[in-house]
């Protein structure tokens, strides 16, 4: 189960790197990358941070003047590139849990919030881990 302690922990590293997998599912990596891995058809894969967050199936990302949910933006890869230069970088300012503790909200130091969504409130679709 999620706890409020891995997301205390987040506050102040920095977003390193971001991917998405297959339909736009989120990753943050956090801190310090180690090189990617090497995959069974000879490619390296993403590099992983000393922390990665996971934003699931559902999740959205707003600003001052926006928001967008994953649904918005997949599959439509510049927007997606674009996303990912301008949170590349940032700080996480707070990491907190919804009421209900199936949901995280992650506010960035850029001025955006990203978010993951439990669909039909079947439980949590995010997680933290720590890759040390």
């Amino acid at each position: 189960m999620n706890t409020t302690l891995p997301l205390k922990q987040l506050i102040n590293m920095r977003v390193s790197h971001v991917w998405f997998s297959d339909h736009s599912i989120c990753y943050l990596e956090l801190g310090a990358l180690a090189p990617g891995r090497m995959r069974k058809n000879g490619t390296v894969g993403n590099p992983r941070g000393e922390a990665t967050v996971f934003m699931g199936y559902d999740w959205f990302i707003k600003g001052s003047d926006f928001e967008f949910s994953r649904k918005d933006l997949h599959p439509q890869q510049d927007k997606l590139d674009a996303l990912t230069t301008k949170i590349v970088g940032a700080s996480i300012e707070s990491a907190s849990l919804s009421e209900g503790g199936n949901e995280v909200e992650i506010s960035l130091s850029v001025g955006y919030t990203i978010a993951s969504i439990s669909p039909d409130n079947d439980g949590p679709d995010w997680s933290v881990t720590f890759n040390k």
